[in-house]
């Protein structure tokens, strides 16, 4: 169910929402996750994808290798899971507590302008190498909609394995930090535009 919803979301979601930049235009983009701020060190974001990645597995463990059976879960958990999955995770956009979903068209938007704008960073502009800009696309949109999914609807089987009711509260803060260990606190802006050569004109 996960694989599908992800994929049609991929299908629907698949414009774009941004123009390139004109002539000597600066253009600002308010960006949420690490991810997208295509400056930012890319060593950097193969460590947080790898975390994140780590921290998804663990919680399959949990869920499904080392759930034994109905004996070694508790009952009144699982409701109250649901409850936290309804009232934080579902239907509450970028402020559920997982985090705000991937913007597909948005990012489509800079990869495909990308060979042709550079980006503000200091005092100085630089372009991004086309691969950082795919690797970027293929691990934000791993996180922030298929891993996104997997906790949402592995929260209540995690939880009611919880030991005791303070277990269970620090548990429900543990899942939710897996998606939002990419995300940035009030946003970041970039800046890009056209490369210099390609602001103006050709002369014949």
């Amino acid at each position: 169910m996960v694989i599908a919803n992800v994929t049609f979301t991929h299908v629907l979601f698949q414009g774009r929402e941004l123009q390139q930049p004109r002539g000597d235009e600066h253009r600002t983009i308010e960006v949420h996750s690490l991810y997208e701020v295509v400056t930012s060190d890319f060593m950097q974001l193969v460590v947080v994808f790898t975390t994140q990645s780590c921290l998804l597995l663990y919680l399959f463990y949990a869920s499904f290798v080392q759930y034994t059976d109905a004996n070694d879960v508790i009952c009144h958990f699982w409701v109250t899971a649901y409850l936290v999955q309804m009232s934080a995770m579902f239907n509450r956009g970028k402020d559920s507590v997982l985090g705000p979903t991937w913007n597909l068209e948005r990012f489509a938007s800079l990869v495909h302008m990308n060979r042709n704008v550079e980006y503000q960073e200091g005092g100085h502009w630089r372009s991004i190498p086309q691969w950082q800009m795919q690797a970027r696309r293929v691990m934000g949109y791993t996180v922030n909609t298929l891993y996104r999914d997997l906790v949402a609807f592995l929260t209540p089987i995690v939880l009611m394995q919880s030991d005791y009711e303070m277990d269970f509260v620090q548990n429900c803060f543990a899942v939710s930090y897996i998606t939002q260990l990419d995300d940035i606190g009030d946003g970041k802006t970039l800046v890009q535009r056209l490369i210099p050569g390609l602001a103006q004109p050709l002369l014949a």
